[in-house]
């Protein structure tokens, strides 16, 4: 999962795809399911930054099969993954719905790499669904807690995915 957490953080998305995929591969083999619905969601998350929605289905699909009822960050990964898929599809009430119940939750717990995941991604969708202003807000959101926890390369990632899409990235948030 760490290895998989830089190379997100990177944008290496290839590699991130592979580690999570041999990552859990290795896990089956062993008879080690601990981790094993963390590796899908994230990969969930690596399929849909790749635009590769029809695989990216089907990891969430499988990532929601096997993730306890009590494990919060794969609800917060899948949620976030599946929002910006669903607004890349037009499906913008929907995409919103999943995305705001993914930052709701990521909101209640303090993990740093999840919680700005969730702010941007959900301010990704937001901004696909024409609401510039609230995405503005969340990308805001998102840079304030890596900046404040000093992590500059995923901060560089985010003002890139989101400026691509046409967000007006703060120069500075923390």
């Amino acid at each position: 999962i760490s290895e998989a957490s830089i190379e997100i953080r990177a944008g290496a998305w290839p590699q991130a795809e592979r580690t999570l995929r041999d990552s859990f591969a290795d896990l089956e083999k062993r008879g080690d399911y601990t981790y094993s619905s963390t590796l899908v969601a994230m990969l969930a998350i690596v399929l849909v930054s790749k635009g590769e929605h029809a695989a990216a289905r089907e990891t969430l699909d499988e990532a929601r099969r096997m993730t306890a009822s009590d494990d919060v960050i794969n609800f917060i990964f899948t949620g976030f993954a599946e929002g910006l898929m669903l607004a890349r599809e037009s499906r913008f009430t929907e995409a919103e719905s999943v995305g705001r119940q993914a930052v709701e939750l990521a909101d209640r717990i303090d993990f740093c790499f999840g919680r700005p995941l969730a702010h941007s991604y959900f301010a990704e969708t937001l901004a696909l669904a024409g609401k510039p202003d609230e995405a503005v807000r969340h990308t805001a959101t998102a840079l304030g807690i890596l900046e404040g926890k000093g992590d500059v390369m995923l901060a560089t990632r985010v003002r890139e995915r989101l400026a691509a899409v046409g967000i007006q990235v703060p120069e500075q948030v923390a």
